[in-house]
């Protein structure tokens, strides 16, 4: 059996009436590699961010079996890769 390390189940997250995120369910496992692609606007640093912790969603459920709490090195490597 293989335990997922974050779970986002649900996800919604707007920004005053701006949808950013809908119903959007992801999770990691050990292992995987992601890639999130789409247009600008489409939600896809909205996610990265929900993820890391960094913002809180309007709807769903974030579950973490990281030990110190969700990841701010997965915002890191983001931000960097998308200043590249």
């Amino acid at each position: 059996m293989v335990t997922e390390l974050a779970n986002l189940k649900s996800i919604s997250k707007s920004f005053g009436g701006i949808h950013a995120l809908r119903s959007v369910n992801f999770d990691v496992r050990p292992g995987e590699v992601h890639a999130l692609l789409g247009e600008n606007g489409a939600g896809k640093s909205t996610l990265m961010r929900v993820l890391g912790g960094e913002i809180i969603p309007s709807q769903g459920e974030v579950s973490s079996l990281m030990e110190s709490g969700p990841s701010f090195a997965i915002l890191e490597t983001h931000a960097h890769l998308a200043s590249s």
